[in-house]
């Protein structure tokens, strides 16, 4: 997942990624990555949020973890 997106059309890891999902969001949580599962659109990926702009949080960005890519189907 840390490579990039998961498809419906890979089903071993689809349905491991649909029957973990709540462990997995916690565990990419944790380290400052969070899953989105699209399990209508059959797609699933990490990404990295953006800090905020606000000034809400003391704690300094963390460096990019994932890349930055433009989703499209293959």
């Amino acid at each position: 997942m840390l490579q990039g997106v998961v498809y419906l059309d890979e089903p071993q890891i689809w349905s491991l990624i649909l029957s973990y999902q709540t462990p997995l969001q916690d565990y990419f949580a944790r380290i400052g990555l969070e899953l989105l599962v699209y399990e209508g659109e059959g797609f699933a990926y990490v990404r990295q949020p953006e800090p905020s702009d606000d000034g809400s949080s003391n704690r300094k960005p963390l460096p990019r973890l994932t890349r930055r890519i433009p989703l499209t189907y293959r």
